[in-house]
């Protein structure tokens, strides 16, 4: 049996793949960027904020923390998704393709600012017991026993030491400044030369972005921050690079790795039993609904009411009608710091599978045609 903390760990690998392919991926256009801002500023606070009310109206959270996190999560679409549809259709330089780039960057930022949040809670934690007792679902209602879930989530309700818990958010915030500040230097005076070299060889390319992607992942980790915010600053400052589509071609297939890494090892951990479809599964249903209708018209509207033209508009609202990988990464780390219960974690990864389905059945038939 693998034990929590071993899960935890791959989780964590898994999740320093998905977002350092995810900075990587990301081509922005500062004309479109000055315009789609207002568009992602305004759709993940009207998604999101659709998303808070259900589930504290729900009764699924109560606390601020947890309000906010669950609709910022719940209005963070997939990059995953976003990446692969528009290589696949060769529309990564389109209009609306350049438009849900500066939309996907927006996200992609406020998500480093939660993550930031999110680990400052963490170290907030009073007297933190990582051991949890759940139910097995695996045996029967009259001989489960209790799973040592070891190491990957607080007790609930969770205990914050409230007077460090400020102190904590704006060390957080600062060291997020450092970090992206650092990281900017690299790139200025150092990533340059650097992968000048690397390219040279193919292996010592792929050797020299893993130590540089880890190697800073690292450093943050011994600085008490997280490290999977550094894996997408890194990700993000090689996109810079001239030598951006040499190391994407080298390195392509850990994208999928990655993903896949990170959804086994969350559904691992994700035990569904009879308990949770009886009280939480018709609500991640309907969240799942939620965001499949209501994330596309509150993109639709926006974009026509920033004179954004009807065709791009619509291309937004399609692209725009699931979340994924971001959102579950900000649940794990929110369920791991004592913001979500375990329940949380559930509904979200049960709302994304739909979603899942749906995409994929729409691009089968798109690629039948």
């Amino acid at each position: 049996r693998l034990g929590g903390e071993v899960i935890k760990t791959f989780t964590e690998f898994g999740m320093t793949f998905v977002l350092f392919f995810a900075g990587l991926s990301i081509n922005i256009n500062e004309i479109y960027l000055k315009r789609m801002v207002p568009v992602a500023f305004w759709f993940m606070l009207l998604s999101g904020g659709f998303a808070a009310a259900v589930a504290y109206g729900a009764g699924l959270v109560e606390t601020t923390s947890g309000i906010t996190m669950f609709g910022l999560a719940c209005a963070m679409c997939s990059k995953n998704l976003l990446y692969e549809y528009l290589e696949d259709e060769g529309e990564e330089r389109s209009m609306h393709g350049m438009a849900m780039m500066c939309v996907s960057w927006f996200q992609d930022i406020v998500l480093l600012v939660c993550l930031a949040v999110v680990h400052a809670y963490k170290n907030s934690l009073v007297g933190m017991d990582t051991t949890e007792r759940r139910a097995d679902p695996n045996t029967s209602a009259g001989s489960r026993r209790a799973v040592d879930l070891d190491k990957f989530g607080p007790t609930w309700p969770p205990q914050f030491n409230v007077y460090a818990l400020g102190d904590n958010i704006g060390i957080a915030l600062a060291t997020l400044a450092l970090v992206m500040l650092l990281h900017w230097i690299l790139k200025k005076y150092f990533l340059k030369r650097a992968f000048r070299f690397f390219c040279q060889e193919g292996e010592l390319l792929f050797f020299g972005v893993m130590a540089y992607s880890l190697g800073t992942c690292a450093l943050c980790f011994e600085a008490n921050f997280s490290p999977v915010v550094s894996a997408y600053l890194s990700g993000f400052a090689i996109s810079k690079l001239p030598s951006r589509v040499q190391v994407q071609q080298k390195i392509s297939s850990l994208r999928a790795f990655g993903i896949f890494l990170f959804h086994f090892m969350l559904g691992i951990y994700v035990k569904l039993d009879a308990h949770f479809f009886e009280t939480d599964f018709p609500w991640a249903l309907l969240l799942s609904c939620l965001i499949v209708v209501v994330n596309p018209i509150f993109m639709f509207v926006l974009g026509r009411f920033w004179c954004i033209l009807p065709r791009t508009s619509i291309y937004l609202a399609m692209l725009s009608n699931n979340v994924g990988e971001h959102a579950l990464i900000l649940a794990s780390l929110a369920y791991q710091a004592g913001i979500f219960e375990f329940r949380i974690l559930q509904i979200l990864v049960c709302a994304c599978i739909p979603e899942f389905d749906i995409n994929a059945h729409c691009d089968n038939c798109d690629r039948r045609k």
